[in-house]
Formats: structure tokens, sequence, C-alpha cells
């Protein structure tokens, strides 16, 4: 009946405001009314499915991970490409002869400088190399299956949830015209005790 859901709706109040000082420490002020629920929502179910699908925190790291997993692909690659490395280097020696000393050395300076370059061309890795690239193709293209997948949940959760809450306010509008049925037949009910008739 309603006395008892007005009478479980106070306690789940009470019990709320407890868990609220538990919480924050402090009793509860004086609280504002919450935004109506329509002007947080999205205006369209395609709208809402618009911004979960570029938001979702499921389908944005899956996207990071075919992001990563591209990358991989491209690092396994560049294991079959040439290298080449270059080195350069400068010395400098001085040379001297203590005074009085009987060594036939000449006093002077000694420079001296290289370059080298190296060019590795793999040739054969006995098949591991284009493995790993295979390896690192396939985990590519399970990412972004697994970002699919993300995509397809979030869209259905969406539309779940969306209908949910279309049924609610279709809810909520039928119970107000219940509501305002009743108020008209009690206001009856009081004009006709009024006259006399009951």
């Amino acid at each position: 009946s309603a006395v008892a859901q007005l009478s479980a709706a106070r306690a789940t109040a009470l019990a709320s405001a407890a868990t609220y000082r538990q919480i924050v420490g402090d009793e509860p002020g004086r609280l504002r009314p919450a935004s109506p629920v329509s002007k947080l929502l999205p205006s369209s179910l395609d709208a809402a499915i618009a911004i979960a699908s570029a938001e979702h925190p499921a389908i944005l790291a899956t996207a990071h991970l075919v992001d990563a997993a591209a990358f991989s692909v491209k690092s396994a690659e560049g294991a079959l490409l040439p290298q080449l490395s270059a080195s350069a280097g400068v010395s400098s020696a001085i040379r001297g002869t203590a005074p009085g000393s009987l060594s036939s050395t000449q006093d002077g300076v000694t420079n001296s400088a290289n370059i080298g370059a190296t060019l590795t061309i793999p040739i054969y890795s006995g098949g591991r190399t284009s493995a790993l690239v295979r390896q690192s193709k396939e985990s590519l293209s399970q990412a972004r299956i697994e970002v699919d997948v993300s995509r397809d949940t979030v869209r259905q959760a969406v539309t779940s949830a969306w209908s949910q809450y279309t049924a609610a306010q279709q809810s909520v509008t039928a119970n107000r015209q219940v509501v305002a049925a009743a108020q008209l037949a009690l206001n009856g009910v009081i004009e006709e005790r009024n006259v006399g008739q009951r």
C-alpha cells in the first residue's frame, strides 16, 4: 500500500543520511534538489550511442590497444630491414720527454681521427623474424576485433538503458494521469458529501 511505501521511503532516507554522515563526517546540510535528468541526458538514442562510442572507457582502452599492436607490427617489420650504424672518433696525444733523459723519442703532438660505418642486412633468421611479424599482425587483428566487440557491447548497453529510460518516462506520465484521475474522483466524492448525497 501507499502508506507502507511511504514508511519504507522514509526509512531509506534515514539510512542514506546515516551513510552520508559516516562518509562525510557531518550531517547533511541544506541539499539542493538534483537537476532534471532530461538536462543531463542526450536528446536521442543516436546521440547517446554517438557519445558512448566516442567517450566510453572500454572503447578508448581497446582503441589504444590497437595503436600499441600497430606499433608492435612496425617494430617487428623493422627487424627485416637493413640497419646502418656509424661511428666517429678523434684523439690527441702529447708526447714529451723529461729534460736530461736519454730517450730517443721526439717531443710532439699526435692527432688521429677515425670514421666507421656498418651496414647489416638480414639474410636469414630461420623464420623467427617472419613469425614475429605474423604474430604481431594477428595480435593487431585481435585488438581490432576487441574494439568492435567493445563498441557492440556499449551500443547494446546504451540501447537497453535508453529503452528503460523511455519506459520509465512513459510510466511516470501514466502514473500522473492515474493520480489526476484519482484526485478528480476524490473531489467528486467530497462534493457529493458536501451536498448530502453521501
